[in-house]
């Protein structure tokens, strides 16, 4: 007489071993990023595009401007080392609010600065806040679903939209990403 096993199987003898793997595939580490991706596009999209919308305060005051002059020298084949025009002069280069030696801002300088290419900027820098801030959740919480949502309150928070307008403190925005090694 065959012995019957006793031992319990996930997969029903109708349904194929390949497909029942396929059920117990964790999508999270890729639909979460994407999450993020999508859900700060979706709230950038309207200033990065549209003609009715421009920068506001300190980014049309004074760092459009400065960026701005940095792209055109760059682009006539200048390293403007020195700023003759405000204040009499000063080292331009050694403005830490140029962002000159910030290497995320330098394909935005190859382009050329405008309030659009700023808004893509910020937009850039918030969704890497939300990703580092999703990375961060994730190690400390193991849940991603949590994850995408600390990502989310933090990258879309009043503080990066109250300081849009401050492009040099952008820098600081992926401090999660730093604590994630």
């Amino acid at each position: 007489m065959p012995k019957i096993s006793k031992k319990k199987t996930s997969v029903s003898p109708a349904q194929p071993e390949s497909l029942a793997a396929t059920k117990s595939v964790d999508r999270w580490p890729i639909i979460g990023p994407v999450i993020l991706f999508v859900v700060t596009l979706a709230c950038y999209w309207t200033p990065m595009t549209s003609s009715d919308t421009s920068i506001l305060w300190d980014a049309a005051d004074y760092y459009q401007v400065v960026q701005n002059y940095f792209s055109q020298e760059i682009h006539a084949g200048r390293f403007p080392f020195w700023s003759p025009y405000p204040w009499s002069g000063y080292p331009f280069l050694a403005d830490p609010q140029v962002g000159a030696w910030y290497p995320l801002n330098w394909p935005f300088f190859l382009v050329g600065v405008s309030p659009h290419v700023l808004v893509a900027e910020h937009w850039l820098h918030s969704f890497l806040a939300c990703l580092g801030a999703y990375f961060l959740a994730w190690r400390l919480l193991r849940h991603r679903p949590a994850a995408v949502l600390a990502g989310l309150c933090y990258g879309l928070s009043g503080f990066f939209v109250g300081h849009s307008s401050h492009t040099s403190t952008w820098r600081w925005n992926r401090m999660p990403c730093l604590t994630r090694f």
